[in-house]
């Protein structure tokens, strides 16, 4: 019976111990990220059946706009609970790759996105984001106030080219030696995957 115990509570520390230190959070994360990526396909969908000018279409942005405003003061609670990025090791990859996908949807305040680029950054070099994302991140924002971007990931439809192409770029003859440093594919090779999703098995 001794042994029994024992061996259950080794199970239970071992079960307690594999999760991330504020699981919770994570969870918390996880279920707005589900959330907003619904919204955002419910608006796609009644913008490609309706149309953008469309009483449905109209309404499904506003409940968008109405759940982001929520998101946003949770986003800032979960900060300044933290005082750091909920990373892999206290959030888990998965909700700290949600937290990222929330701020990245929080176009309208480019603060926020700054500040949360901040607390990305020391997480870097600890192998505790996906770098990745950071990238991302750092060109949205720039994007949003008015700046050219820097590893080249926010991109357009070009109508006339009928293709997608990137939006400006600073020193852009650098761009793919910036974009391999964030665990980036080469610019040429992201836009043929953007222009042809069957070609993301055949570029390197």
């Amino acid at each position: 019976m001794k042994i029994i115990t024992t061996l259950a509570l080794l199970l239970f520390s071992v079960l307690m111990n594999a999760q991330p230190q504020f699981w919770w959070i994570g969870d918390k994360i996880q279920s707005m990220t589900m959330e907003d990526m619904m919204i955002r396909m419910k608006v796609d969908s009644v913008f490609k059946k309706y149309g953008k000018d469309s009483p449905e279409w109209k309404s499904a942005w506003k409940k968008l706009e109405e759940s982001d405003s929520v998101h946003n003061s949770e986003i800032k609670k979960i900060i300044a609970e933290l005082k750091v990025y909920p990373g892999n090791n206290l959030v888990g990859p998965d909700a700290a790759h949600c937290f990222w996908t929330l701020v990245l949807h929080q176009d309208k305040d480019t603060a926020l996105q700054r500040k949360v680029i901040e607390l990305m950054k020391p997480e870097i070099e600890t192998n505790n984001i996906e770098v990745n994302d950071y990238a991302y991140l750092v060109d949205r924002h720039k994007i949003n106030t008015g700046m050219k971007q820097v590893y080249g990931t926010q991109c357009y439809y070009d109508p006339k080219k009928k293709a997608y192409v990137p939006r400006p770029i600073e020193d852009r003859e650098n761009v793919d030696k910036r974009r391999k440093e964030m665990d980036l594919p080469p610019l040429a090779d992201y836009l043929k995957i953007l222009n042809d999703p069957s070609a993301k098995s055949k570029v390197r």
